[in-house]
């Protein structure tokens, strides 16, 4: 059975965008944080929907986009993920402009995907998302799929992900490589394991064809290698927290009317949470935060 997270035709965009905005005043959701674990907790009318992770886990992940996000090539549109997991990784590519497909044979996945990002749909159902699937993955399946310019497959125990055993172990690498235009992420291990493809195999290949091939992140026996198919591809470079006083990027100036921040909200038409607590401060400069638009904004969500 296929699960299907993904709207393409403009009436179906209209219709899951209706359909949001008339759950916004019937859901509701919070996250918590108990030992070692954090929980996203969704409230439908009388269903809830608890979604729970191991904060480590979480944060490698953060790690590992961190090393993907500064080395995949900023040229590149299309992106294709094998075994997305938890989506993080690419619904963040898709925040920074990719075109994301991802795919991962485990149905419970799209739903993490789904219940993760709950705040961003209600408050931005007509952004552009990413595109989740779930269906079985195989050798036969890559051979369909059509080209990307970068593929990542970085999830622990790609093996079975990819339903492969150590016979198709090259011959899957070789279609991987062959449905790559620019950039391939591969989890790998060094000699090769029951859980994940061999680091010397997916070398040689990129040896053979004259591509560039590096370890961008170590974790545990695993590591995660980029074969670069375009000599001196630039990458994107993000910008984060306490880098901005060194930028010297140009300055320039955009309507206040198309801009959105993170989760897709605008600051002019939306009701955002902070621009509406603003407003209320220009007409009462005497304004208490427990009258505010923002503390009955944290109360819901």
């Amino acid at each position: 059975m296929k699960a299907r997270y993904a709207a393409e035709e403009k009436d179906e965009k209209n219709g899951v965008k209706d359909a949001l905005k008339r759950l916004v005043p019937k859901t509701a959701g919070s996250v918590e944080s108990r030992g070692g674990k954090i929980s996203t907790i969704i409230k439908a009318g009388e269903i809830t929907l608890t979604v729970t992770a191991e904060r480590e886990g979480l944060l490698k992940r953060k790690q590992l986009l961190r090393a993907i996000e500064t080395r995949i090539d900023r040229e590149a549109v299309s992106v294709l993920e094998i075994g997305f997991l938890d989506g993080i990784i690419s619904k963040n590519l898709n925040c920074f402009g990719y075109e994301v497909t991802a795919v991962d044979p485990a149905n419970k996945n799209v739903l993490n995907v789904i219940a993760r990002e709950w705040h961003d749909n209600l408050l931005g159902a007509g952004q552009d998302v990413a595109k989740f699937y779930s269906e079985p993955i195989n050798l036969k399946w890559l051979k369909k799929i059509p080209d990307f310019e970068v593929v990542i497959a970085v999830n622990s125990n790609n093996t079975k992900t990819f339903q492969a055993c150590k016979k198709t172990h090259t011959q899957i690498l070789e279609v991987l490589l062959n449905k790559t235009e620019r950039q391939l992420f591969m989890r790998v291990t060094e000699e090769g394991s029951a859980d994940e493809f061999p680091k010397a195999a997916l070398f040689s290949l990129a040896k053979e064809n004259g591509w560039e091939a590096d370890v961008v992140f170590k974790e545990g026996a695993a590591e995660i290698c980029l074969i670069n198919k375009i000599p001196g591809s630039k990458p994107l470079r993000i910008v984060h927290a306490g880098e901005t006083r060194n930028n010297k990027s140009t300055i320039f100036e955009v309507e206040l009317a198309k801009c959105l921040d993170l989760y897709g909200a605008g600051y002019a038409n939306d009701k955002h949470h902070f621009t509406g607590t603003l407003k209320q401060y220009q007409r009462d400069p005497q304004l208490k935060y427990e009258d505010s638009l923002l503390k009955r904004y944290y109360d819901y969500f």
